[in-house]
Parts: structure tokens; C-alpha cells; sequence
């Protein structure tokens, strides 16, 4: 699945958001997959979900805050996606419960990749693919 960020430009964040769901909306017309729209810019992901509102998006975070479920839900995401160092086995089956997909960012090396993928993470986020294969873990 595709993952598509919104970085907007400070005080941009309600433009950007509405214009990159605008553009994913008529890029992927008539597609089943859509892709995913994810931004740590709150405003972005609102406008997002204003402009497009079938478009799955996903709340950004380094940390979990003391509200990141609320967050995330008050936006109508369908997914959270953290720094990895910053999941634990709690905030993953505290999204799981509250009917949310976690995935995180950028694991590197298959190592945390196992204890993740053992923990429940739903999908991870590399720069470095070929690190990886098959048989880094039972759950192909």
C-alpha cells in the first residue's frame, strides 16, 4: 500500500492537505487501493479528510501524546504511524482495540522489524528493503 505524506510549508498546512486529497482523489479514481494520506500536521490531515473524505489517512507522530488515540480518531484515521523506538506492545494494542492499524518508521534493521511484527505492528516502513527477506520472519 501506498503511503503518501503531507509535508506542507508553515502555514500551509489546510492548502497543502486539501490539495494533495484533491490530487490523490482524481489520480486514483476508480481505484480500489487507495492510498494512504498521512501527516504529523493535524490541520493538513482535517482539511484532508474535508476535501476527501473516503481517502484512508493515518495520524503522524514521534511520540505518543497523552491524547494521540483521541487525536487520531477525532480525524478519522485509520491508522497511526510512529517512530519505532516509541512503540511499545501497549500503544499497539491500544490502537488495535480502538479499531486502528499501527505502523511505524524507519526500521532498518531486522532486529526491532521481528519484535515489532511479534508485538502486532500491521506494517513497517524501511529504507533499507534489501536487509530484509522472507525469511526474517514466520509471518510471510
Amino acid at each position: 500500500m501506498l503511503n503518501i505524506e503531507i509535508k506542507p510549508t508553515p502555514g500551509t498546512e489546510e492548502l497543502t492537505g486539501r490539495a494533495v486529497a484533491r490530487e490523490v482523489q482524481r489520480l486514483w479514481a476508480g481505484v480500489a487501493a487507495l492510498p494512504l494520506l498521512s501527516s504529523f500536521e493535524h490541520s493538513a490531515i482535517a482539511a484532508a479528510k474535508d476535501s476527501a473524505p473516503q481517502l484512508p489517512r493515518a495520524l503522524l507522530f514521534e511520540g505518543p501524546s497523552d491524547d494521540w488515540l483521541a487525536e487520531a480518531q477525532a480525524l478519522g484515521c485509520v491508522a497511526v504511524v510512529a517512530d519505532y523506538p516509541s512503540l511499545g506492545k501497549a500503544e499497539i494494542e491500544q490502537a488495535h482495540a480502538a479499531g486502528l492499524r499501527v505502523l511505524t518508521y524507519t526500521v532498518n534493521d531486522p532486529a526491532p522489524a521481528l519484535w515489532l511484527l511479534g508485538n502486532g505492528i500491521d506494517g513497517i516502513v524501511t529504507d533499507a528493503v534489501d536487509r530484509f527477506s522472507a525469511g526474517t520472519s514466520d509471518q510471510d
